[in-house]
């Protein structure tokens, strides 16, 4: 039963490996993922230097406002300074002196070419997921009846449990469970135990893999157990 419910699993590697080759352990995209990702990270990095460079050689500390790097001063502001905000209940001025407002502009655009490539990948991978996204979902399901299957493995161990055998009823005095045997009859009465015999081979099948006696979001054939439809249709 376990080789039947893993039977046509495709797990599409290949679109494995792609994600692999543009996210990293940690969720981010790697530089690789693109060329235009890798020039933009290069481009930010030039950037930023030269950002720091420049607000290392004025006086003041150096600290971010609203994601552009400013100068923390003591007021007042130095001539030509753009006042950005202030900070320590207006004990400092966050000020960008002449010449780092250019660079600041330069890291902003930097910054969202960056994006525009990280969107770029996510979309291209979203399309690569998208053309197998029914083969995963069956593969989700196999894994989840896999897993549902070992907890109950695991708790039947934990239980010294015992897996239960279901047998044919045996019949009495030419007494079925599902038809009497009456003279002249006995051939009627080998199908009938050939049924009770399959019936009870279904029965311990579904007993130890329910999953498979029930249809399945992709078509899986459920076991019919209506004994009662069975019986009608050999009478008629």
């Amino acid at each position: 039963p376990l080789r039947e419910i893993v039977a046509g699993v495709v797990t599409h590697a290949e679109v494995a490996e792609k994600i692999r080759a543009c996210v990293d352990d940690q969720g981010g995209f790697k530089d690789g993922a693109s060329p235009e990702l890798r020039r933009a990270r290069s481009q930010r990095s030039t950037a930023e230097a030269k950002l720091r460079r420049a607000l290392q050689s004025s006086s003041g500390s150096v600290t971010t406002h609203q994601g552009r790097f400013v100068l923390a001063v003591t007021p007042p502001a130095p001539a030509g300074s753009l006042v950005v905000g202030v900070a320590a209940g207006g004990g400092l001025v966050l000020i960008e002196p002449p010449g780092v407002v250019l660079l600041n502009g330069t890291l902003a655009q930097c910054i969202a070419a960056e994006e525009t490539a990280i969107d770029a990948i996510r979309r291209r991978l979203t399309y690569d997921v998208a053309e197998v996204v029914v083969d995963l979902f069956r593969c989700l399901d196999v894994v989840t009846r896999l897993d549902a299957i070992a907890a109950r493995g695991r708790h039947a161990a934990a239980l010294n449990a015992v897996r239960p055998r279901f047998v044919a009823p045996p019949h009495l005095n030419g007494i079925y469970s599902y038809e009497t045997v009456r003279p002249g009859n006995e051939e009627r009465g080998d199908e009938a135990d050939a049924d009770a015999r399959q019936r009870a081979r279904e029965a311990e099948t579904n007993a130890m893999f329910p999953t498979l006696a029930r249809a399945g979001a992709y078509g899986s054939t459920p076991v019919s157990t209506n004994r009662d439809d069975d019986d009608e249709t050999s009478d008629d």
